[in-house]
């Protein structure tokens, strides 16, 4: 099947009929609600809450559990302690476990973008490459984890800058930042931006 982005204009006939069998298959929706995952454990704890399908909101397509406090402390201790050992692992290791998550949503993107579309109302063409981006995005960083002649310091385990603490090197401008922090793209954006505008202002000036 022909991969799609969002310039694509061109249909593949076997991918839409992939779609079309995800995306009833999603709507369909799960009688059992999704559960939270803690330290990689699975906690059925919460209110339920119900996700109703844009296009006819009398179709549930998801149900899953809000989490209680209790449930976020767990989360949040589960992450801390995670993290010392994840800090430790080789950057090369790092890469290859971020190309492993990659390869899985790879693997299920079709799925995945019926999931998309049935929760969202995402026509196809938005759907699939919404999932699409997201693999994209993975492999970027990976590739710049792989290159650290643009980082104006060695790679090193971790770096806090700014309240947030990234799980790989931290570079500056278009030099990429490494691994996946809580606010790793809105941060990405940010310095994107502000080195759009370094570049405009030594162009145009102030």
């Amino acid at each position: 099947m022909t991969a799609l982005n969002y310039t694509s204009t061109a249909g593949d006939p076997a991918l839409d009929r992939a779609f079309e069998a995800a995306l009833a298959a999603a709507r369909a929706g799960t009688e059992e609600p999704l559960s939270h995952l803690v330290g990689g454990e699975p906690v059925a704890e919460g209110e339920i809450f119900e996700r109703a399908d844009p296009c006819d909101a009398s179709r549930i397509v998801s149900r899953a559990r809000q989490a209680p406090a209790a449930v976020i402390a767990r989360a949040v201790a589960a992450a801390r302690a995670a993290q010392p050992a994840w800090a430790a692992t080789p950057l090369a290791e790092r890469i290859a476990a971020l190309r492993g998550i990659a390869g899985g949503i790879a693997e299920r993107w079709v799925e995945l973008a019926g999931v998309v579309a049935a929760e969202t109302g995402k026509v196809r063409m938005e759907a699939v490459p919404e999932v699409q981006e997201g693999i994209d995005l993975i492999e970027a960083y990976c590739a710049d984890m792989e290159a650290p002649r643009r980082l104006p310091h060695p790679a090193r385990p971790a770096v806090r800058g700014r309240g947030q603490r990234f799980c790989g090197w931290k570079g500056s401008g278009m030099s990429g930042k490494g691994g996946l922090g809580p606010h790793y793209l809105p941060q990405f954006m940010r310095e994107q931006s502000r080195t759009v505008m370094r570049v405009k202002r030594r162009k145009f000036g102030p």
